[in-house]
């Protein structure tokens, strides 16, 4: 492939309108020190340095698609508690057009990363959320948009944390009506062997590493493109 082609087809891609739905996640790291064992606890205390907060979940993802594509929509999950929301605005790409549904009595999923400036390696996390999937009002309103909208985008990318937004009824409207539908299901410490591609009946593109594959396919061993062509004949994508 030359580099003519391969500009090419990256140029065709800002004719693309694009549909990023999933879990908004506010991504923080707290950089500390090692100081030394507590006299009264069995733990290393650390002392703290500085930290900083990304937008990340289907933030990141719609940000690194407005690279690439003219035009860009967002749909997202805040909490009507610590919404976050205008942080969350200043971090997205003026190319990308969001639209917060939410959430009443939590907070903006929040990862909390307590990392090492020695090492470089986290320490600790907490997270500040709510995984319970989204209640009936909050699910329509979510569902409508989407039996209205999700048809007039040539491509709609779900990226599934498994932090409640994506329920049965969000995914069955959104395979009903999405024209090209790609899916990135994660697996995380929070839905470990809950949040699986399986639970999607279809897709074009699915994009998922090996330890989500084998949760999907219940299978520990065996090679891998056995377990890609069981998830091919159960969700019929073009492309894994």
């Amino acid at each position: 492939h030359s580099i003519e082609e391969v500009r090419a087809r990256l140029s065709e891609l800002s004719k693309l309108k694009v549909l990023v739905i999933g879990d908004a996640i506010i991504d923080q790291y707290h950089y500390c020190r090692a100081m030394d064992r507590s006299s009264k606890e069995s733990l290393v205390v650390h002392r703290y340095l500085s930290e900083e907060s990304f937008a990340g979940g289907a933030l990141a993802v719609a940000n690194h698609v407005a690279e690439l594509c003219g035009q860009v929509d967002l749909v997202t999950l805040l909490g009507s508690a610590d919404p976050f929301e205008s942080f969350i605005r200043g971090k997205l790409s003026g190319r990308v057009k969001p639209r917060f549904f939410r959430r009443h009595g939590c907070p903006t999923t929040i990862k909390r990363r307590f990392v090492s400036d020695d090492s470089s390696k986290k320490v600790f996390e907490i997270c500040y959320m709510d995984d319970e999937p989204i209640d009936g009002s909050e699910e329509e309103a979510v569902r409508r948009f989407l039996e209205k909208q999700a048809s007039k985008y040539d491509l709609v990318i779900v990226a599934d944390y498994g932090h409640g937004l994506m329920t049965p009824a969000v995914i069955r409207t959104l395979c009903r009506k999405a024209r090209f539908l790609t899916l990135n299901v994660q697996t995380n410490s929070a839905n470990l062997g809950f949040n699986l591609v399986t639970k999607y009946p279809k897709a074009d593109f699915v994009c998922i590493d090996e330890k989500e594959l084998r949760l999907a396919t219940h299978e520990k061993h065996g090679p891998i493109q056995a377990l890609v062509k069981r998830v091919q004949t159960q969700l019929k994508p073009r492309a894994m």
